[in-house]
């Protein structure tokens, strides 16, 4: 493991450690993100680059400073950015670079996140009944339900190590408010979600805010509907093309009236669609059923991301990333997906 130090050459690096330039956090900061991608993404990256300096010979440059160690090829290079390294200030104390990195989550995007809902937010034992899901957003959105009897549960360890709130597909169900930040007329909206659906012949809503203006359901017949401002012109997947054992990530989104959809990060069945549709009704946020003994869900939801904003494409495969990664989904990513091998990290 080599000590990473700074210089304008290479020897400078390698031999005059005692007058290396001090990293500003910024570039501390970039140099963690940098070594975190190169695991994955050899050679010239983003503002770093790899340079040959003698036979077997490489080092890591980043913009004039060059970070000095001898390694044996432009890989172990790249990764030397994840070994020791000297910190600010001149002490000789080393760190872990990888164990600094900074993991990308929607709190990144937070102006366009209105409710977040994870399992591993509620605190509980394996099977205990929920009264309450918190908002794990800035917005204080946070659902409840006032009904013993409706209250869904929670089970640990459901997908790898995390959580999921279980539905009963009878009258389990929480609700928010009527938020008003996701009554966007015909203006920009999206959802993600991790969930599971049992395929029980029955209508099920995972979550919806106005039953035919926003939300995601599937049907009898097993098609998974994004309704992003109606029942038609909205992002469908046929049944048999989504797991019903399995738990599936579905990302969907209108931007400037055309919507698209993804599981797993690849295109719904249909996609690409045109809705004009307005999104702007009195109605609460349901989650897991459209009301009391509405359409209840028969499943499980790991987490539940919602925005009254415009979803990027480049955020929607950050959040892809980001819960692929997290519940252990990314082999179901496509082979081109830009996180399918590594989470995406803070920039």
């Amino acid at each position: 493991m080599s000590t990473i130090y700074v210089g304008s050459t290479p020897n400078d690096a390698r031999e005059q450690s005692d007058g290396f330039e001090y990293l500003t956090e910024e570039q501390e900061k970039e140099i963690r993100d940098g070594g975190k991608l190169a695991k994955t993404i050899p050679g010239i990256l983003n503002r770093f680059e790899v340079i040959q300096s003698g036979t077997n010979e490489y080092y890591v440059k980043y913009n004039n400073s060059i970070f000095g160690g001898r390694f044996t090829s432009q890989y172990t290079a790249f990764g030397s950015v994840l070994g020791t390294y000297r910190r600010r200030g001149g002490t000789s104390s080393t760190a872990q670079i990888e164990d600094d990195l900074e993991l990308w989550t929607p709190q990144n995007m937070r102006l366009q996140v209105t409710a977040w809902y994870k399992a591993d937010s509620i605190s509980g034992t394996d099977g205990s009944a929920q009264s309450s899901w918190s908002d794990s957003s800035r917005n204080s959105n946070h659902a409840s339900q006032g009904n013993t009897s409706r209250y869904p549960t929670l089970q640990t360890n459901e997908i790898g190590t995390h959580p999921v709130v279980r539905f009963d597909g009878a009258n389990d169900f929480y609700t928010s408010t009527d938020i008003a930040d996701l009554d966007v007329g015909t203006g920009d909206i999206w959802m993600a979600i991790v969930f599971k659906a049992a395929a029980d012949g029955t209508i099920g809503f995972m979550f919806e805010k106005g039953v035919n203006q926003f939300g995601l359901m599937h049907t009898k017949n097993g098609e998974l509907q994004a309704r992003l401002g109606g029942t038609s012109n909205i992002p469908k997947h046929d049944d048999g093309n989504w797991s019903r054992t399995s738990f599936v990530l579905v990302t969907a989104s209108r931007v400037s009236s055309t919507c698209n959809g993804f599981v797993d990060g690849s295109p719904m069945d249909t996609t690409g669609t045109t809705n004009t549709g307005s999104i702007n009704n009195s109605d609460v946020l349901d989650i897991g059923a459209t009301a009391i003994g509405g359409h209840p869900l028969n499943g499980d939801i790991a987490e539940l991301i919602i925005g009254g904003h415009t979803l990027s494409d480049a955020n929607r495969l950050k959040i892809e990333g980001y819960l692929a990664h997290k519940y252990g989904l990314e082999g179901n990513l496509p082979s081109d997906h830009l996180y399918k091998s590594s989470a995406p990290i803070n920039e």
